[in-house]
């Protein structure tokens, strides 16, 4: 068979190339993008991107490579095999390291400090050894770098079972002796404290002598990478799947930043009409993360696969969406050939060609400009002789009118695939039923073919059809459309067949090691219909994909088992898991279905309980509160007779929406009601929530002393259980309580203890959260300084986690700070920015705070027509929302605005509807605010007692929530009018 090369250079992609390149180029110059590249199948998407490969590695990038498989059944597998092809795989790996050792070392290798475990098992001797080794690879790495930069590369020495990590600051060098795995973590951490000790001692460090006493102090820089419990060896984040998650992302975020300050990066990540969407929310993350680094995010994907299904949107479209709104992302869009480069296209395919343009004509009306459909034409052609070289020139063999050329590309393909021998296309069968890609390992088990023989069979496969080629240790096929033909004209019987033999030798090769091939097995006992080990896998891939938070695999795999599961009860547990899986990820609807179909399956009354308590939890979220309390009360009915868990927990749900209505004495009659039937059955944790929710009806009501009683008790359960997210959770509680009581010192002590498990666990969210809480202790104390920095760590980490509508709040919040130290531009800025995020998502709470926020900012600058314009805007969008909390602050603007035109009687008017909101709803601070403005008003409309009576009603709000600054302002202004003039009349 006459071969000649496929690989032509491009035909009429000059411009989407050169676009390519200055993404590629930007990112060398440090500036990361993300360009999402689509076209439909065979339009030339997989050769551009092999194009740009080239391009990169020749400028000095190192290049991942990632593919999204057709109903594969892995999380993250673009990912993994991205990282896989870079060695980068380690990033996924949860294994949590121990670090045993810190030393601080100079560039002439001189120790400076070194803080050791005190468990440690290492002895003297390992460790001065261990030393001396840092010592001299530090100094042998500075010689070899003359004069270059030594910041920013992570250096690794193995000494026996033990890892040595060297990070380089700008005046000192970091060694860590650690067992296990490093992760991204520890190595921000290591250069964190590389930074801490160049602030504060870096004039020393640089030409430091030995003199112990200039650098005092420094060791307690080194000692929270022991004493934090952060780094113990022990991977505490597992339990919460969430916050597992985002370690995970945050971890692979970490490492490609990192990869790419050494040497810049290329990430590409192809056919993600086909990415899971785990897959697609960490290249969202990602997208987000790394735009100031030499990192390039190059995602392939067709056009016309991802339409919508069954009435909801595609992932890879919900995804871009998102990012859209973040402008995370860039397309490029390639279109078919024109005519006049089908000409083009097949020169470079041959070399010189004589065909007239009636050829040309038909090649572009049959393949539309497809580049694949002419490519596969050609070979077709080739192959059946109707094209052939005569004396170095390709030439039609045969007239026009006698070429029968296939209508679609999927007649071309199989006509080629027909000139495939019979022993090779039963190879190319069974590895279309393995999938894309695959291996020869498992190709050659399936077909009980020797290794080698097969690998031969492959070779011509290669070579001579061009229809498969080797791909990172495996094979995969030339193109998608090849293997989806070969799929289909297998007969349906004789294709499940094939997936059975399939599926028993992938569980046959992995019989000692399942786990990691729970999705192809899912998905190929699915394919051939086997009920029972169907069912097993695609439950046990189910929860998998759970402890993943790869929520929507779950329920894929959960929707799947159900088609095979037959047994009654078991089907129920299928939908109970399944009806939580909606719930978790907010699809409510779904999740009563699916919750109802357990119900009406569900035969003992305890778990038909159960299930209703679940429907009830769900329509609680949704603010249906008439139907949670009917559920919640059909759950007790079923269990009324004697005490058990169930009774708790719906009592305990009735209590949570006595709470949600504002009825707190009800709320608190069920939760102890609850709390004494989960005493009684001994469930801690049951206990422990019921404390909890009891302490805050308690804080609540401003009865504090018993609410810190419920808290502790709470906090001591969750104490002995070890349950750090309770423990954390129920020392935020505890702080928050303090903070309400202007105990401002409890609050912070309380709240660093919480946020240090929170930096154990690796909970993101919850550290934010908590950081912001921090923040305002040090915004209500007055130092702003410390609340600025609080902030803005928060901020960082949210706007790395995309919880948008946080880092809306969080850049309100920064906003104020400016307004408390009277920087009113500073304050601007930060509403102004806080404002376009929440229009660029339609968040209108977001909106509404922010209008106020600046209409007061203007009314500070004196710009009152704009001050009136952002108050009226504050006002129409809360009162349409419904929310009076900002209603209530429009009015107060809005009263002062009046009050500075002197419009007594609307001014007047304002204030007191304003008042009369911040009662209703309980918002103390705001309401002294109020009262502080309405007695300015009164003053200066020269009614001394009414300006008083308000002046005092401040005072008293601010006193009780200690407020010094206000209170400060409010016994002035009430100085101030005993000695008025305007005050005597």
């Amino acid at each position: 068979m006459l071969e000649f090369d496929l690989q032509s250079e491009m035909v009429d992609r000059k411009e989407d190339m050169e676009e390519l390149q200055a993404y590629l180029d930007r990112a060398a110059g440090g500036q990361g993008s993300t360009v999402l590249l689509s076209g439909e199948a065979g339009i030339g998407k997989t050769r551009l991107v092999n194009e740009l490969k080239r391009d990169a590695r020749s400028k000095g990038f190192q290049v991942l490579s990632g593919y999204s498989l057709h109903e594969s059944y892995t999380p993250y597998m673009p990912f993994l095999d991205a990282l896989r092809s870079g060695d980068l795989e380690s990033l996924f790996s949860e294994e949590a390291p121990r670090v045993e050792a810190v030393y601080l070392v100079t560039d002439s290798g001189l120790l400076v400090k070194e803080v050791l475990r005190e468990e440690t098992k290492l002895d003297a001797d390992i460790f001065a050894s261990m030393l001396s080794t840092v010592g001299d690879f530090v100094k042998e790495s500075l010689s070899m770098l003359s004069g270059e930069e030594k910041e920013g590369a992570l250096n690794r020495l193995g000494y026996e079972n033990y890892q040595i990590l060297i990070e380089s600051g700008p005046d000192t060098n970091l060694a860590v002796i650690i067992t296990g795995k490093e992760n991204e973590f520890l190595i921000e951490d290591m250069r964190e404290i590389l930074l801490k000790a160049s602030m504060e001692y870096g004039s020393v460090l640089k030409d430091w002598d030995g003199d112990e006493e200039k650098v005092e102090g420094i060791e307690e820089f080194l000692q929270p990478l022991i004493a934090s419990g952060k780094y113990n060896g022990v991977y505490y984040g597992k339990e919460d799947p969430k916050a597992r998650r985002n370690l995970l992302f945050e971890n692979v975020s970490l490492g490609l930043m990192r990869q790419s300050q050494t040497t810049p990066t290329l990430l590409c990540l192809e056919d993600l009409q086909w990415a899971d969407p785990s897959s697609l929310a960490l290249m969202h993350y990602v997208a987000r993360n790394t735009r100031k680094c030499k990192l390039l995010v190059l995602g392939t994907y067709r056009p016309e696969d991802v339409t919508a299904r069954e009435g909801k949107s595609h992932p890879l479209v919900e995804t871009m969406q998102l990012m859209s709104r973040e402008e995370l992302y860039e397309h490029v869009e390639l279109q078919r050939l024109p005519k006049e480069s089908v000409h083009e296209f097949l020169f470079a395919l041959f070399g010189d060609v004589d065909f007239d343009d009636d050829f040309i004509d038909r090649m572009y009306k049959e393949t539309e400009g497809n580049p694949l459909y002419i490519l596969e034409l050609a070979k077709l052609m080739v192959d059946e002789g109707v094209i052939q070289p005569h004396d170095d020139v390709w030439k039609l063999s045969k007239d026009l009118e006698d070429v029968d050329i296939p209508s679609k590309i999927h007649d071309v393909i199989l006509r080629r695939l027909d000139r495939v021998e019979k022993e090779e296309r039963k190879v190319l069968d069974y590895a279309s039923v393995t999938g894309e890609m695959f291996t020869s390992l498992v190709l050659a088990s399936a077909l009980d073919m020797k290794r080698v023989h097969l690998l031969e069979r492959l070779k011509v496969l290669e070579k001579s059809h061009k229809l498969v080629h080797p791909n990172k240790g495996g094979y995969k096929f030339d193109h998608a459309k090849v293997r989806e033909v070969l799929y289909n004209e297998i007969p349906t019987e004789l294709r499940t067949e094939y997936h059975t033999i399939i599926a028993e030798t992938i569980e046959d090769l992995n019989k000692d090691n399942l786990e990691e091939v729970i999705g192809d097995l899912a998905f190929q006992y699915y394919h051939c219909r086997n009920k029972e080990k169907a069912r097993i896998y695609l439950v046990r891939a189910a929860e998998k994909a759970k402890r993943l938070y790869s929520n929507e695999e779950a329920i894929r795999f959960f929707t799947e088992a159900l088609e095979f599961e037959e047994d009654s009860q078991k089907r129920m547990d299928i939908f109970e898991s399944l009806g939580a899986v909606y719930d978790l990820v907010g699809y409510y609807d779904k999740s009563l279905e699916t919750y109802n179909s357990a119900l009406e399956l569900a035969e003992e009354k305890k778990k038909r309980a159960k299930i209703k308590s679940n429907i009830g939890e769900v329509y609680e979220i949704m603010g249906d509160h008439d139907n949670s309390i009917k559920l919640y009360s059909e759950a007790l009915d079923l269990v009324k007779e004697g005490e058990c868990i169930e009774k708790g927990l719906a009592l305990s749900g009735i209590g949570i929406v006595c709470w949600d209505k504002g009825e707190y004495d009800e709320a608190l009659e069920h939760y102890e009601k609850s709390l004494e039937i989960m005493s009684m059955m001994g469930d801690e944790e049951g206990v422990a929530r019921s404390l909890n929710n009891m302490g805050n009806v308690y804080l609540h009501r401003g009865e504090y002393d018993k609410a810190l009683e419920q808290f502790h008790k709470s906090l001591g359960i969750a104490e002995k259980s070890g349950d750090l997210g309770l423990i954390a959770r129920f020392l935020g509680n505890i702080g928050a309580l303090h903070h309400h009581k202007g105990e401002y010192d409890k609050a912070l002590q309380h709240y660093k203890k919480s946020l240090g498990i929170l930096e154990k666990i690796g909970d993101q969210q919850g550290i934010a959260y908590l950081l912001n809480n921090i923040g305002v202790i040090y915004e209500d104390r007055g130092e702003y300084d410390r609340a600025l920095q609080h902030y803005k760590k928060s901020l960082g980490i949210l706007e790395k986690i995309g919880d948008q509508q946080v880092v809306i709040a969080s850049l309100h919040n920064i906003g104020l700070v400016h307004k408390y130290v009277e920087d009113y531009d500073g304050a601007l800025e930060y509403y102004e920015k806080s404002l376009e995020m929440s229009r660029r998502i339609g968040h209108q709470i977001g909106m509404a705070y922010n209008y106020c926020g600046i209409a007061e900012i203007h009314f500070k600058k004196k710009d009152i027509k704009k001050a009136k314009k952002y108050c009226n805007l504050a006002y129409e969008i809360s009162k349409e929302i419904g929310v009076q909390e900002y209603v209530a602050d429009s009015m107060r603007i809005l009263g002062m605005i009046h009050r500075e035109q002197e419009k007594w009687e609307e001014s007047a008017e304002n204030f007191t509807e304003c008042v009369k909101i911040c009662k209703e709803i309980g918002k103390e601070k705001e309401l002294g605010e109020s009262h502080f403005e309405f007695g300015l008003m009164w003053r200066e409309k020269g009614d001394a007692d009414n300006a008083r009576r308000n002046l005092e009603q401040a005072v008293e709000i601010f006193e009780k929530l200690k407020l010094d600054k206000e209170l400060d302002s409010a016994r002035e202004a009430l100085a101030e009018l005993e000695v008025s003039p305007e005050a005597g009349f």
